[in-house]
């Protein structure tokens, strides 16, 4: 084998010093020769390295299926429903990437979940139930994306079902522009008691937020002037996921994405409406697009009233990628409102523990609760400086449910990060 790649790349080189003979003349005969010379041993000790470890790669392979070694290795579901292998034991994840904080990402999300849909529930390639249209849809899959997403064309999907929301809420949601995406997609939150679905042709009253070809767009057509705010900070990338988020308090709406807050108005939100309804929107000729994991939480939660003086806080907005024990960026506004109640009582000790749906392998799910649980003391412990041996870490898998895993919105409750006060 050796011999056989040795004489090719000797054949290579004497094509190549035939092609080349007015460069040897200019540069000398003897000097092209050492050069061809060390050459020709670097490229022989290259091949000899690249087939010694094929042979040791075969003689490894040989000996695990001669002795059984490794013949635990499995691929097991974790707790978001994906493919993980897992090789006896509990294996740790290679180092986590370094933390990187959001500096304008004050966002905290809420400790109560009013509304989820992820659309898991439907097969792919049907309509999701729970929705109508004037238009065609489709529940599909998506190769850099993990989990199910609604295809939406040109037109309106209106969920059937009306939302209870309080004064203040927070709702997310995952978007991924077609190919050639013009801008033109809107979410809608809006007052609809008739449940009239399409009646109120483009734009319902009550809060668009927008994607347009400038940027981000929130209004609010039932006011008489409607306020806009647009952001070109963050354009989105085609067929790249992108996480949005709208914050509403009182009258203030905040839109975050990729990191960072892109739009903050005062003054946005109506006070006479009071919206229960939602709806998606193409407009036509503006490319097509998917929508997964939207989410309506409470708005965020006293985090020192919570932790330091009732001994609990549940949240939902500590976030990992499926499978990972590695915490996202966008977990940062809750890990600094954690940091911040600790150092204001410096004598509290806290346990984080770990929760997971029931999707997948009991084992596995236990194992990556715990894993999410030491990665959240270490950001805290490293990115905000708080004393390690202040804080424990359990985790408890699928097996201390607060819901019954029946439905994606029950599911997405059992998803969550306590910390309790000890």
């Amino acid at each position: 084998m050796k011999k056989i790649f040795i004489l090719s790349v000797m054949l290579l080189f004497a094509v190549t010093s035939v092609n080349a003979q007015s460069w040897i003349e200019k540069l000398g005969k003897k000097t092209v020769d050492r050069a061809v010379d060390r050459a020709k041993q670097k490229t022989e000790d290259k091949v000899n390295e690249k087939v010694d470890k094929s042979v040791d790669k075969v003689f490894e392979e040989t000996e695990d299926a001669v002795t059984g070694k490794n013949k635990d290795k499995t691929k097991e579901k974790d707790n978001d429903g994906d493919s993980v292998e897992k090789s006896g034991g509990n294996k740790p994840q290679a180092a986590p990437a370094k933390f990187q904080s959001f500096g304008q990402y004050d966002f905290i999300p809420g400790d109560k979940i009013l509304f989820y849909e992820d659309f898991s529930q439907a097969a792919i390639g049907d309509f999701p139930l729970g929705w109508t249209s004037d238009a065609t849809g489709e529940v599909r899959t998506v190769n850099n994306a993990p989990g199910k997403w609604f295809y939406l064309t040109d037109g309106f999907f209106c969920y059937t079902k009306p939302i209870d929301l309080p004064k203040n809420f927070i709702i997310e949601f995952d978007f991924i522009p077609e190919d050639e995406f013009g801008g033109g997609f809107a979410l809608q939150l809006y007052q609809d008691d008739q449940n009239k679905e399409f009646s109120n042709n483009y734009w319902a009253p009550g809060i668009n937020l927008g994607i347009i070809a400038e940027g981000w767009e929130c209004t609010n057509p039932a006011e008489e002037e409607g306020i806009k705010a647009y952001s070109t900070k963050v354009p989105l990338i085609d067929q790249q996921p992108r996480h949005v988020i709208l914050w509403a308090q009182d009258r203030r709406a905040r839109v975050y994405t990729a990191g960072q807050k892109v739009i903050d108005s005062p003054t946005l939100i109506s006070t006479t409406l009071k919206p229960n309804r939602l709806k998606l929107y193409f407009r036509t000729n503006s490319g097509h697009g998917y929508i997964s994991n939207i989410k309506i939480t409470t708005a965020a939660p006293d985090t020192r009233s919570k932790l330091i003086t009732e001994g609990k806080l549940v949240t939902y907005g500590i976030t990992f990628d499926v499978g990972k024990d590695i915490v996202k960026p966008e977990s940062y506004g809750v890990l600094k409102e954690v940091a911040t109640a600790l150092k204001e009582a410096p004598a509290v000790r806290i346990r984080i523990i770990g929760h997971t749906d029931s999707d997948g392998d009991a084992a596995a799910n236990l194992d990556l609760s715990r894993r999410r649980a030491a990665s959240v003391k270490n950001e805290l412990a490293k990115s905000f400086g708080i004393d390690a041996s202040r804080i424990e870490t359990d985790g408890k898998g699928e097996g201390d449910p607060i819901a019954p895993n029946a439905t994606a919105q029950d599911k997405a409750k059992n998803r969550r990060v306590e910390f309790v006060k000890l």
